[in-house]
């Protein structure tokens, strides 16, 4: 619910950068890359999510009950944001993960890593990752 009322104007901001960097020093594909696989995702919920905002604080304050709108609004918002897998053998196990979060990090730190700071960098970041781990 409180979503909707925290400043994503850093996020656009961030996109800007991003925009910027690769209009000078990158190609179209690599902004291409940047805007489908961690931009347009984020832009992707903040619409569903603004787009049903209002029914869910009229639905919480009771003015505006209704249970199987707010149900079909979820199943539109929860896929951006979660991902359930289903495992049947002998009981049936469900894998649950932070689709969204867990999708832009990936992103963040491996190609578009390399992409701002090389490959050279990054092979020498993951280096010394794995070194403070053992």
């Amino acid at each position: 619910m409180n979503y909707t009322d925290i400043s994503k104007i850093d996020w656009d901001r961030y996109y800007g950068d991003f925009d910027f960097f690769t209009s000078f020093f990158s190609n179209d594909n690599d902004r291409r890359y940047i805007y489908t696989q961690i931009y347009y995702p984020i832009v992707q919920v903040n619409n569903a999510i603004r787009n049903h905002i209002w029914h869910f604080r009229w639905f919480r304050d009771g003015s505006g009950k209704n249970d199987v709108a707010i149900k079909k609004f979820i199943c539109e918002i929860e896929p951006h944001l979660i991902e359930i897998k289903h495992t049947e053998a002998d009981i049936t196990i469900m894998d649950i993960r932070n689709k969204l979060v867990e999708d832009i990090s990936f992103e963040l730190n491996n190609n578009y890593y390399k992409l701002m700071y090389g490959k050279r960098i990054f092979k020498r970041s993951c280096a010394s990752d794995n070194s403070q781990k053992s």
